[in-house]
């Protein structure tokens, strides 16, 4: 008669969570933690392959393990502490909208690994891509924030947004239904901007809106009159659904981030860099929401 080893896991105590991570895999185990353990208590950790639960879920947790049969690993007492803030690289498939949450706050979401395990404030994915246009009252967008430059841009670096934005926008692969009218603003910036005289005229244009608009807020704070006047031909105003969040303007890419974990999702609180996702081959990574099958449709450019 031949004794059944007791199968084991490993068990560890981050930023105030347990970390659950199994040695062989086993779809039953968590399948059943999924059954018994919901969705607020637990989270997917692809960058350790392990599964995230809150203290309060412990007593399902080790209902799982002993009905499971493995072996009950030893589980820290957890105290409350700051959360650790981590760097990390993603590779994520798609950024979703921008929309308000339960707990209020306004996150786009990441996809990675098919989790929806990365969570991007709308205020992170602004200062990152809004490189263009400081200064400026209005929330309306300049030619270099459509294509998230810097207005000290080189003719390169014009040359690589465009490329960049163009592959993930353009109608024949993305499938996004506000593709072709962002595809055409895309393609309006980097026409002027890569024009050396069309963008002269417009960076003096743009001084000038700027200059209008901060005397304009002078005479209505001492007023108190009339609404603040709005600039006219230097920005542009990006909307095409009526999501009124922000939309980040890449979809995917390989993205390096700071932030930290909370029990479901890795939490940014910084953008560092977003590069392309390139295969062997030299392809380029577009990715696009399709609405027909609800799923994310990942093409190779």
């Amino acid at each position: 008669m031949t004794t059944q080893k007791p199968r084991w896991l490993n068990v560890k105590v981050v930023n105030g969570t347990y970390r659950v991570k199994l040695v062989i895999k086993d779809q039953t185990f968590v399948d059943e933690l999924k059954r018994q353990i919901g969705a607020n208590n637990r989270g997917w950790d692809p960058d350790t392959r392990s599964w995230v639960i809150s203290p309060w879920a412990l007593p399902e947790l080790q209902s799982v393990i002993r009905r499971m049969g493995y072996q009950m690993p030893n589980f820290p007492p957890i105290r409350p502490s700051a959360p650790e803030i981590e760097e990390k690289i993603y590779r994520i498939d798609y950024v979703g909208q921008c929309k308000e949450r339960e707990d209020k706050t306004i996150t786009a979401l990441g996809l990675v690994y098919g989790f929806w395990s990365v969570e991007i404030p709308e205020d992170v994915l602004k200062k990152f891509f809004d490189k263009g246009g400081k200064g400026l009252i209005t929330d309306t967008e300049t030619h270099y924030q459509i294509l998230g430059l810097e207005e000290t841009a080189t003719p390169a670096e014009i040359k690589s947004a465009y490329r960049k934005y163009a592959r993930q926008w353009h109608p024949d692969t993305c499938s996004e239904p506000e593709a072709p009218a962002m595809f055409r603003q895309i393609n309006e910036s980097y026409e002027l901007l890569f024009n050396p005289v069309m963008r002269k005229r417009y960076d003096f244009g743009l001084h000038f809106e700027r200059e209008a608009a901060k005397r304009q807020a002078k005479i209505d704070a001492a007023q108190t009159a009339a609404p603040r006047r709005k600039g006219r031909g230097g920005r542009r105003r990006r909307q095409f659904n009526e999501n009124p969040y922000y939309r980040c303007p890449l979809r995917c890419g390989l993205v390096k981030v700071k932030g930290f974990q909370t029990v479901s999702k890795f939490k940014v609180t910084e953008i560092i860099s977003w590069d392309d996702v390139t295969d062997q081959s030299g392809h380029v990574m577009s990715s696009s929401w399709e609405i027909v099958t609800k799923s994310v449709k990942i093409r190779w450019i």
